[in-house]
């Protein structure tokens, strides 16, 4: 997608999610211009990701592990609206908590307890593996 401002990948996350953007208190911005942004926050030993936009989960995979690590997080866990089973069971995540936003639409977290193995089982890609072993995250 090239570069974009802020606003312009705020603008694409409201689009594509139909939710408002909003810095819910204690969540950090991390935005890169060419990757769009994630919401995160350290609670505990749990690396937690609010939301988020981009063209390139596989860089923010990288990046989450990476600050993970460094933060001495364990697990991650983040909010998914959509087959949270399927994707739990193909990532080899568990769902840890259901619910619903204030519009009424379900929210179900889902939580990795292995760091940095928590996003590498869902992606194939050599280059996203090369990168996660130069940083030692797996071997």
């Amino acid at each position: 997608m090239g570069e974009r401002t802020f606003e312009e990948w705020v603008n694409w996350f409201e689009l594509k999610s139909g939710e408002k953007f909003n810095t819910p208190p204690g969540f950090s911005l991390e935005f890169r211009p060419d990757k769009g942004f994630v919401l995160w926050k350290r609670k505990g030993d749990t690396f937690v990701i609010n939301q988020g936009t981009t063209d390139d989960w596989e860089f923010w995979a990288v990046w989450i592990i990476s600050k993970g690590l460094e933060l001495g997080c364990t697990k991650v866990r983040t909010l998914v609206r959509r087959n949270a089973a399927g994707y739990a069971r193909l990532t080899g995540g568990k769902i840890v908590k259901k619910g619903f936003d204030q519009k009424g639409r379900k929210l179900v977290a889902i939580e990795w307890d292995k760091l940095p193995e928590v996003l590498t089982q869902s992606i194939s890609d050599c280059k996203v593996m090369e990168k996660l072993r130069d940083i030692g995250a797996v071997r």
